[in-house]
């Protein structure tokens, strides 16, 4: 079963770890944004920031240390990427379906909605793909 699977699936975990280290760097640095920092912010950013709620950042943490656990999983060949990739799907809807941005979204400016929405198409193309390796029987 080894050598049946493609060369290029490293490579590909390795861009989706990357991805996701990248998602979990962004929750570490807005989670200990100062004040002074949040203050120094667009106004449309700041307004984001001010109003997360505690289920904004359950999921936005949630959705990011899930993914790069499942990006290692995937890389490790693990079949339990799939559920965690899930996991963290969900998470990014929560996240991204918040009261807040949404009426920023609504009232302000839509366009804060185009990059959570590449990061949801992203979510679902990682679930799908450990769902298809795992049913190849590329992952164990």
């Amino acid at each position: 079963m080894e050598n049946t699977r493609p060369r290029w699936l490293a490579w590909a975990s390795i861009a989706l770890l990357l991805w996701n280290l990248l998602g979990l760097g962004s929750f570490i640095y807005h989670v200990t944004l100062t004040p002074d920092a949040i203050a120094a912010l667009p106004d449309i950013q700041q307004d984001m920031m001010n109003g997360s709620t505690a289920r904004t950042w359950i999921a936005f943490g949630t959705a990011t240390v899930g993914g790069t656990l499942a990006a290692i999983a995937l890389l490790l060949r693990k079949r339990w990427a799939a559920p965690l990739f899930l996991i963290s799907l969900i998470a990014v809807i929560v996240q991204f379906t918040a009261p807040h941005l949404i009426d920023i979204a609504a009232n302000r400016d839509m366009s804060i909605m185009a990059f959570p929405a590449l990061i949801a198409v992203v979510g679902a193309v990682e679930w799908m793909l450990a769902l298809r390796w795992a049913k190849a029987g590329w992952l164990i």
